[in-house]
């Protein structure tokens, strides 16, 4: 059952991002606000709201393989777009290394 869910899905995306994205149903949000933590017990003023903006989950999937793939192309792919030196926002590469980096060389 898992792998045909995973085949649909699969076709269903791969249409999506060759014949121009998702129809509008999935792609808007339905937005509404819930209370932070406690914030009940404080009082009802509108700073003890939390905004939250709920997408379609299909919407999200197609997101994360939009993502994976470019994420591919920049690191992997035949020319490799981004150099080794070039951190953050790219898995298991944060900015702490390039800021030591940079104390370093400056002294």
């Amino acid at each position: 059952m898992q792998e045909l869910i995973a085949k649909n899905l699969t076709t269903l995306i791969n249409y999506w991002i060759n014949n121009g994205g998702l129809p509008n149903v999935h792609a808007t949000a339905k937005n509404f606000f819930i209370f932070k933590t406690d914030a009940k017990k404080e009082g009802n003023t509108i700073d003890e709201l939390r905004p939250i903006s709920a997408t379609s989950f299909l919407f999200k999937l197609l997101e994360i393989v939009i993502k994976n793939r470019i994420d591919h192309y920049m690191d992997i792919g035949v020319i490799k777009k981004l150099k080794d030196t070039q951190h953050g926002f790219r898995p298991k590469l944060g900015t702490e290394p390039q800021i030591l980096k940079l104390f370093v060389d400056a002294k």
